[in-house]
């Protein structure tokens, strides 16, 4: 519901007076999932953060933006987890007491309001957001995120081990509360992330959600099981329902850049069997755009999809998207002729590795390197985190090239994907996941999907 014009006028002032200017009307905002705030390998921090795809885009493109800023790794850095743990210097226990003290620390910062820092960002994407969290007060604001905060930290403390649902939503608590609200003030733990839409009405809005709707679950599972083909199915009636919530709040702006869904198939995690030194070759079925005859879902280390299966998984999510965009667009009314769509798919297809590409060529400290979508490790770069679902920072880059062209045209080529590479620190020091660590990895896979089933 949009916010009546006096209080939005009174609510958009007060945050002038408190934090300076830029609030209102800003040149950029971003709302959505992990597919836009930097995340990679199961984490959030200050450093995916500030080179998250629409950061490094609004930098090419000339743009101000505030990213998020955090003082820790939401919950706690995995990749160094995975290190430690093939090391020897870390077991399951110890990550789980990793876990409650990044936790506890998180849960002092957010227990009120803060007379220092910002008051408001303009990336306001979170990490496992479905479609109805951009407008559901429950879930997707910062007042909703406290209440299912403490009772999932409640839950997460009187539980053995590593449990899912538990850890998603803690996640999901931390980034939700710290980002729409980081003051903690009170007028803004309503507001979710289109109530700020329309709070602030900017020039140009970047918009990345929907994966988080069944489509996520069924890659990390290597299997289409009905729950998650209905999730996805729904799709275009949420994104309805979102452009309906978001038409008062687009009136001046000038552009919205909408990032569509990935390719199943192209996503590191559905993994051709014959690509582990264990398994007997399947080979190749030229039946399926000779696509390998079976897969695998890597990190949940279940699943069973065959290469016509992901095929025609790849035809449907692609036709899901288009019934979606078609919604929204019909949802927002004037504002439907300043939607421009990039489309990830088409960036990460010329670097399909698993289906004969030849991956994207880097320069790193003097190697160079083809990044692709084979699962990471020390002897096999590529575009994708340890957590084989979300793209590291030099695949982030190849997507904030194609949003800096789709909000100023001509200035993509100012991303600077070697640069991304050399500070990519999995492509220096990546952990050896055939080993130990892919069992915690294993351990949190209801945690890594960030989808709620």
């Amino acid at each position: 519901m949009a916010l009546e014009p006096a209080a939005r006028s009174a609510l958009a002032e007060m945050i002038d007076a408190i934090d300076g200017r830029g609030f209102r009307s800003p040149e950029l905002m971003v709302i959505g999932d992990n597919a836009l705030n930097g995340m990679s390998s199961a984490t959030l921090d200050g450093r995916r953060a500030a080179a998250a795809p629409p950061v490094l885009a609004a930098a090419a493109a000339g743009l101000p933006i505030r990213p998020v800023t955090l003082p820790r790794a939401v919950l706690a850095d995995m990749e160094q987890a995975c290190r430690d743990l093939a090391a020897g210097a870390l077991n399951v226990a110890g990550f789980r007491e990793r876990i409650l003290g990044d936790l506890a620390l998180w849960e002092a910062d957010l227990a009120g309001p803060k007379a220092e820092g910002p008051a408001w960002f303009d990336v306001l994407a979170i990490s496992g957001a479905a479609v109805a969290d951009l407008t559901d007060a429950a879930s997707g604001s910062a007042g909703g995120a406290r209440r299912m905060l403490a009772g999932a930290a409640k839950r997460f403390r009187a539980a053995a081990g590593l449990p899912g649902d538990e850890l998603v939503e803690i996640h999901m608590g931390v980034e939700t509360v710290h980002t729409l609200n980081p003051r903690g003030l009170a007028e803004l733990d309503g507001l979710t992330q289109v109530d700020h839409v329309d709070l602030r009405r900017p020039k140009r809005l970047v918009i990345g959600v929907g994966q988080n709707d069944g489509l996520v679950s069924a890659i990390m599972a290597g299997k289409r099981i009905d729950v998650f083909d209905r999730r996805l199915a729904r799709l275009p009636e949420a994104m309805r329902r979102l452009g309906e919530a978001l038409a008062p709040g687009l009136e001046e702006t000038q552009r919205v850049v909408l990032l569509g869904l990935p390719r199943p198939g192209l996503v590191a995690n559905l993994r051709p069997k014959t690509l582990h030194p264990d398994e007997q070759d399947p080979g190749r079925d030229p039946k399926a755009r000779d696509h390998w005859r079976r897969y695998v879902g890597f990190l949940a280390m279940r699943g069973d999809m065959t290469g016509r299966e992901v095929v025609e998984f790849d035809a449907h999510a692609a036709e899901i998207w288009r019934k979606a965009v078609e919604a929204f667009r019909g949802a927002i009314g004037r504002a439907a002729d300043r939607v421009i769509e990039v489309d990830p798919a088409a960036l990460l297809a010329p670097y399909d590795q698993k289906h004969g590409g030849e991956g994207l060529p880097v320069d790193v400290g003097g190697r160079r390197l083809a990044l692709g979508n084979l699962i990471i490790d020390p002897e096999t770069p590529g575009l994708y985190g340890i957590d084989s679902l979300n793209l590291n920072g030099a695949g982030q880059a190849l997507i904030a090239r194609a949003l800096a062209d789709a909000l100023v045209p001509g200035t993509g080529d100012a991303v600077d994907i070697d640069a991304a590479a050399r500070a990519e620190p999995l492509l220096h020091d990546a952990p050896p996941l055939l080993n130990p660590a892919a069992f915690l990895i294993s351990l949190l896979s209801p945690f890594v999907t960030f989808e709620r089933i």
